[in-house]
């Protein structure tokens, strides 16, 4: 009996993380995004709280730009409907351009955290036929 105990416990305890785990709305995403904002203008004034979720705001948003670019060199995803520019771009901007489209849209902010991601950078980075062309390139190599 003790070992059966045991077992749904630790069945429980594994699905627990599992059932818990809903996905992330954008209004989430933008509570955790918005300090960053504070944090140019004085870092000093952040909580830990803010701190943390501006952390998780950039991972986030960074984690999601390499899993779609992954995608497409692997093809499982045909071409990026936005157009990086060749420079790298700091994180902070990702962001920003994530955080502005959610201030604007915010009949949106109900909607999964990636669509308001993927939405905010393909505004900020629209495609031009160039762009397009050197997109194309890229993915191809």
């Amino acid at each position: 009996m003790k070992r059966f105990l045991w077992i749904i416990t630790i069945v429980l305890l594994g699905t627990f993380p599992a059932i818990s785990m809903a996905e992330m709305t954008g209004k989430e995403l933008l509570q955790k995004c918005e300090p960053l904002e504070k944090l140019a203008e004085d870092p000093a004034s952040l909580t830990s709280k803010e701190s943390t979720g501006i952390v998780y705001c950039l991972g986030y948003i960074d984690s999601f730009m390499d899993t779609f670019s992954f995608q497409v060199r692997a093809k499982i995803v045909r071409s990026i409907p936005y157009c990086l520019p060749k420079e790298k771009q700091p994180r902070k901007k990702h962001a920003q351009d994530v955080i502005d489209y959610m201030k604007v849209n915010a009949k949106d902010l109900n909607k999964p955290a990636t669509y308001t991601i993927f939405m905010g950078i393909r505004q900020a980075n629209p495609c031009n036929e160039k762009n397009e062309a050197d997109e194309a390139k890229a993915v191809s190599q």
